[in-house]
């Protein structure tokens, strides 16, 4: 019980970590798996701020396409295969 009440009080607020500073979530888009080859098309980061009530929330987003660098694919084989869902028929129906 020792133990958890002393973890516990040395929690530190997240508005205290990082030096003030809070976390950003960053995410990109590529145009396969292949970094020296597949180009960076994409990239986004959403900071987390706090609320008034000292809840975590999504800030504003920023984002930007990236022209793809030369000698580099846009998208490959590959990461077409890997995202693509196969198509739907609605021509032929099972009756289920």
């Amino acid at each position: 019980m020792t133990e958890t009440i002393m973890r516990i009080e040395s929690f530190k607020p997240m508005a205290e970590r990082f030096r003030g500073y809070l976390p950003v979530v960053v995410d990109v888009e590529t145009g396969g798996f292949d970094w020296n080859r597949n180009a960076l098309l994409e990239i986004a980061a959403v900071p987390i701020e706090l609320d008034a009530d000292g809840r975590y929330v999504p800030g504003e987003t920023c984002s930007a396409h990236i022209e793809p660098a030369p000698g580099t694919t846009a998208i490959s084989s590959s990461a077409l295969r890997f995202q693509s869902n196969p198509p739907v028929s609605t021509s032929t129906t099972t009756g289920r």
